[in-house]
């Protein structure tokens, strides 16, 4: 389902790139914004059905395309789901996508308080699969 998932959003990048080419920048921007709302449709019906990693990547793959603004909220978002699925890995990519922009905004402590919980998130999964690979050495 993952892979259907970056499939269509793919396909939707591809297909709005396919447009914007040759069009005015406000045409353009149009066609931005019908992207976007469907990518939102796809958050929704997504969040419908509860908490998933496909939400958490649709989140990140729409806030790669919006301006900052609208992208914290969306990587907030992300992030706290990530934590509710005790997925860190997913955590820290969110949390890294959130501190650069964070940063680019100018909000260098909270940009910074992220950077380091995703690092803390890192430092778990390290030690995670250091005491995995110990149990798989000792049976």
């Amino acid at each position: 389902m993952k892979h259907i998932l970056r499939q269509s959003l793919l396909i939707a990048l591809v297909l709005f790139q396919a447009i914007a080419v040759g069009q005015s920048t406000s045409a353009q921007r149009d066609s931005l914004r019908v992207m976007v709302r469907a990518m939102k449709l796809v958050i929704s019906q997504l969040d419908s059905s509860g908490p998933s990693e496909k939400a958490v990547a649709a989140r990140m793959e729409l806030a790669a395309i919006v301006k900052d603004k609208e992208a914290i909220p969306l990587l907030d978002a992300a992030a706290a789901l990530s934590d509710s699925l005790n997925d860190a890995v997913l955590e820290g990519k969110a949390r890294v996508a959130l501190s650069k922009r964070l940063s680019a905004m100018g909000n260098h402590k909270r940009a910074n308080a992220e950077l380091l919980r995703a690092l803390e998130l890192g430092e778990e999964v390290t030690a995670a699969n250091n005491e995995r690979q110990a149990k798989e050495i000792a049976d």
